[in-house]
């Protein structure tokens, strides 16, 4: 059923000349499906299509960093550094899942048992299952989404934007981050943000 759909996607991007903001998704989703369908040739094309649109944004550079590292795991060959930069990358682009996803599925594929230790944590870590409490004041799951965008350097417009809300409801979640954190300024409200994400 998504294969037809994407198909015409693929088609209407085609006749609005490729612009990056739209096509990046597409190449993601539709990477997402190769993936899932355990097709690394079409996993490919999409991966070097995501290349090529690699500077026109971090978001786009980090789905680009990913798709190289999902090639690997599906050839069977885990590096374990690549796919915790990658799977980290995409956490702080608000794609923590995905990140989890990548992590989780090269652990099951790799044969050394630290390697898939050290997946299998930063998986859960990804997922929002750290194995320690963190200490502190508790963000809810929305508020650590726009935490986790404004730290990765988005404005508000693009928060929004990428979590299909406005920029005032934006502002509206980081005032009551700030205040639930106590945060003064903005430079210390995101060197606690940044303890809170690591942690």
């Amino acid at each position: 059923m998504a294969g037809p759909r994407l198909a015409e996607a693929d088609e209407l991007l085609e006749r609005l000349g490729r612009p990056a903001l739209w096509s990046v998704p597409l190449h993601w989703f539709s990477l997402q499906a190769a993936v899932a369908s355990e097709s690394p040739s079409a996993a490919a094309r999409h991966a070097n299509a995501l290349s090529t649109m690699a500077r026109s944004s971090r978001y786009a550079a980090a789905l680009a960093a990913c798709a190289r590292a999902w090639l690997r795991v599906l050839a069977g060959d885990v590096q374990v550094e690549p796919v915790v930069a990658a799977a980290r990358e995409l956490r702080a682009v608000g794609l923590g899942w995905d990140g989890a996803r990548l992590a989780g599925q090269a652990a099951i594929r790799t044969g050394d048992h630290a390697a898939m230790t050290t997946l299998l944590t930063c998986a859960r870590a990804l997922h929002g299952t750290p194995h320690t409490p963190s200490p502190g004041p508790q963000l809810s799951p929305r508020e650590m989404e726009v935490a986790e965008l404004l730290v990765g350097g988005m404005t508000y417009k693009q928060i929004g934007e990428r979590l299909f809300i406005s920029a005032k409801t934006v502002e509206h979640h980081v005032a009551r981050i700030r205040q639930r954190l106590g945060s003064t300024s903005r430079r210390e409200l995101l060197a606690r943000l940044r303890i809170i994400i690591a942690g």
